[in-house]
C-alpha cells in the first residue's frame, strides 16, 4: 500500500486523536509512530502572508508548520475510516466530522522517501584528507621551485640564444661560450651530419647508376656488328662524358643550395655589411659643379 503525506489540517487532526481512549491502541500507536516531513511541501500548505495578513501569525497555523505533515500509509487511514463509520456513526458524528476515507486523503500526497545520505567513515575521510594535503604540498613545492631567482633577480629560464645567463659575469659568460655543447645540442649536429652524409651517398649512387644506364644503351645500340674494341672504346667515352656532365650539375646544385644557406643564416642572424657614412653636410657637389667655385671652407667674396 502507499504512503501519504496527509494535509496539515489532516495532521492536527490526527494528532488530536491520539490520546483519545475510544480509538483502538493499535491505530493510535500507528499514528504515534509515524514520521513527519517538513520539506517544501508542508510549508506551500500553510496560508501564504498578503497584505491583509495579521504581522503575527495564529498558533494553530504556527504548530502545523512547525510539527510537520505526517506520513501514514493507506491501510491506517482505511482502518480508521471503517472504525469511525461502526463507531461513531451511532453517535451521529461519523459523517458531521468527516471521518471518512474521502476526507482523511483529502489534500494528501504520495510521500516518497528521501534519498539516504551517503556517510563517508572515518578511516574514507582520513586518507582523502591526506590526500588533500599531499596535492597541496606538492603545487606549493613546484609554484615555489619550477622558476629559481638568481643573485640578480633574473629568473634561470630566461636565457640568451646561445644558452647563457646574461646575468652571469664576463668570465661566466664566456667559459659558457667555449664548454661542450649540450646533449640536445649534440644531437642536432649528429642529424645534421647524417643528413649530410646521407645526401652525398644518394648523389654518388645517382651518378653511377647513370653512368651505368648511358654505357647499356652505348652498348647495345651498337649492335653485334660492331667489333668489340670499338664497342668498349665508345662506351668508355660515353661513360666520361655522364660522369662529367653529372658532376657539373651536381657541383651547381651544391653551389646553389649552400648559398641559399647562407642568405637564410645571414637572414635570421641579421646583415653584416657596412653602409658607408654619408659625407658631412657641405662637402658634396652637384653635377653642375666647377672647379671655378671657392672652396667652401673659405669666406665668399663679391669680385
Amino acid at each position: 500500500m502507499p504512503t501519504l503525506l496527509l494535509s496539515p489540517s489532516t495532521t492536527a487532526r490526527l494528532d488530536g486523536i491520539r490520546k483519545d481512549e475510544r480509538i483502538p491502541v493499535s491505530i493510535r500507536e500507528a499514528i504515534s509512530s509515524l514520521p513527519r516531513s517538513f520539506s517544501a511541501a508542508a510549508s506551500s500548505d500553510a496560508v501564504k502572508m498578503d497584505g491583509s495578513s495579521p504581522a503575527v501569525p495564529c498558533a494553530e497555523e504556527t504548530k502545523v508548520t512547525e510539527t510537520g505533515r505526517l506520513a501514514i500509509p493507506h491501510r491506517v487511514l482505511v482502518d480508521l475510516a471503517c472504525w469511525a463509520r461502526t463507531n461513531m456513526s451511532d453517535e451521529g458524528r461519523g459523517q458531521a466530522h468527516g471521518w471518512t476515507l474521502w476526507d482523511l486523503v483529502a489534500g494528501s500526497e504520495v510521500y516518497v522517501e528521501p534519498k539516504k545520505v551517503a556517510e563517508r567513515s572515518k578511516e574514507l575521510e582520513a586518507s582523502l584528507l591526506a590526500i588533500r594535503k599531499a596535492q597541496d604540498e606538492a603545487m606549493y613545492h613546484q609554484l615555489t621551485t619550477s622558476l629559481p631567482f638568481t643573485r640578480s633577480g633574473i629568473p634561470a629560464s630566461f636565457r640568451s640564444i646561445a644558452g647563457v645567463d646574461p646575468s652571469a659575469p664576463l668570465a661566466a659568460r664566456i667559459s659558457a661560450g667555449l664548454a661542450p655543447p649540450s646533449t640536445a645540442t649534440q644531437e642536432h649536429q649528429d642529424a645534421e651530419a647524417w643528413r649530410e652524409v646521407r645526401s652525398i651517398l644518394s648523389v654518388l649512387l645517382n651518378v653511377l647508376l647513370s653512368i651505368a644506364a648511358v654505357v647499356a644503351a652505348v652498348w647495345y645500340g651498337l649492335g653485334t656488328s660492331t667489333p668489340v674494341p670499338f664497342r668498349v672504346l665508345v662506351s668508355l667515352l660515353a661513360a666520361i662524358v655522364t660522369a662529367l656532365a653529372e658532376t657539373a650539375l651536381y657541383a651547381r646544385y651544391g653551389d646553389y643550395v649552400s648559398k641559399s644557406r647562407s642568405v637564410k643564416e645571414r637572414r635570421l642572424k641579421g646583415s653584416d655589411a657596412v653602409v658607408p657614412a654619408p659625407p658631412p653636410p657641405g662637402t658634396e657637389r652637384g653635377p653642375q659643379a666647377t672647379s671655378d667655385q671657392p672652396p667652401l671652407d673659405q669666406p665668399f667674396s663679391f669680385k
